[in-house]
């Protein structure tokens, strides 16, 4: 005999062989075939596997997000110091002018 439990909504397979050991956990008892339970049992490990890969996945996108941001700051603050050393050379060329005159 095989149980399937209920709980948070969550499935969980549980294989008992009797009815006493049913009657001790709490939750929704239903008897399935064994071969729906290994089926079950392949469904159940494949979405384990997918969650751990998304999990994986998402902490994958959080640092490349975070790199991103770092990149973008680095990049904002390379930028503002080209223009002021534009602007520097620019001020320094115009009062070399005027001091030629």
């Amino acid at each position: 005999m095989l149980r399937i439990t209920k709980w948070k909504n969550k499935m969980k397979l549980h294989k008992q062989l009797s009815e006493e050991s049913l009657k001790s956990l709490n939750g929704e008892c239903v008897s399935v075939p064994i071969d729906q339970y290994k089926r079950l049992l392949r469904a159940q490990q494949a979405n384990e596997a997918i969650m751990k890969e998304n999990i994986r996945l998402h902490r994958d996108l959080q640092d490349a997000t975070h790199k991103l941001g770092l990149l973008q700051n680095h990049m904002n603050s390379m930028r503002q110091n080209t223009v002021t050393f534009i602007l520097e050379q620019m001020d320094a060329l115009q009062m070399q002018k005027d001091t030629e005159v």
